[in-house]
């Protein structure tokens, strides 16, 4: 597929396979899962235990190399990338958040964050206005003195995510981003991601809680490793998007939000 004939896409992902042991003891996590994200999209994706969500998102975040098929970020395949210009790609172009914030330590949030743009190569004169303005979007401007540890969880992982977004990335992925969180929290941080959502970031998110999915504007429930059904939020509310999940999963016989 060229460069231009996927630019209406975010992430295009084609006849994606990945098969994990030898002669004899095959497993297939993914079975030729393809599907878009288009430019702008909240796109969830949600599946019982071992239907593959992980490793796709592994995948698409190139922290994994697949058996086959296409990853296209922004119209590019990244599955034919070497390590050097994976390694920068994925500095420049992909942002994560993973459940657990993983600061690090003995950096105060302002650094943390800072360190993204430093990897990305930003100009020294940039960093500290673009960490500002990122942490102050995101409600953590008055954290930006304080070391992890003396951070709230969902500070934390408002921070996290501040780093994932400062450098400008084509693409944001999360993975279970509130599970380690209490409800409120969670609420704080999904409130968070709809507003950088509604401000142009393209999101990806997995995830097992239905309540974290209804902020997508579109959920993917994927099924030993392929595409089993999908839901668009479009004009319902958020409720009426939470129940609908909430059908589905029970159609599924309840796995869907057994992580």
């Amino acid at each position: 597929m060229t460069h231009e004939a996927s630019r209406t896409s975010a992430l295009s992902i084609r006849r994606l396979e990945m098969v994990y042991g030898g002669r004899g003891t095959t497993s297939h996590a993914l079975r030729g899962i393809g599907f878009d994200v288009e430019y702008g999209e909240f796109v969830a994706i949600m599946g019982p235990s071992g239907s593959g969500k992980t490793t796709l998102l592994t995948c698409i975040g190139t922290l994994e190399r697949p058996t086959s098929g296409e990853i296209l970020i922004d119209g590019e395949d990244v599955t034919n990338l070497s390590r050097r210009r994976l390694a920068a790609f994925r500095r420049k172009s992909l942002g994560f958040v993973f459940q657990e914030a993983n600061l690090i330590d003995n950096l105060t949030a302002f650094e943390n964050i800072a360190l993204a743009l430093s990897l990305a190569g930003a100009d020294a004169s940039e960093i500290s206005p673009r960490v500002m303005a990122q942490a102050e979007q995101l409600g953590v401007g008055d954290a930006l003195e304080k070391f992890p540890a003396e951070m709230s969880g969902g500070q934390r992982q408002r921070v996290a995510t501040a780093r994932a977004l400062v450098a400008g990335p084509r693409l944001l992925l999360a993975d279970e981003p509130t599970g380690a969180l209490d409800s409120h929290a969670a609420a704080r941080l999904l409130e968070v991601f709809e507003d950088i959502n509604a401000a142009g970031t393209t999101i990806l998110m997995v995830s097992h809680d239905p309540f974290a999915a209804s902020f997508a504007s579109r959920v993917l429930f994927i099924r030993d490793g392929l595409l089993f059904n999908e839901l668009r939020r479009g004009d319902s509310s958020q409720d009426a998007h939470y129940r609908r999940i909430l059908e589905l999963q029970a159609f599924l016989g309840g796995e869907a939000n057994v992580r």
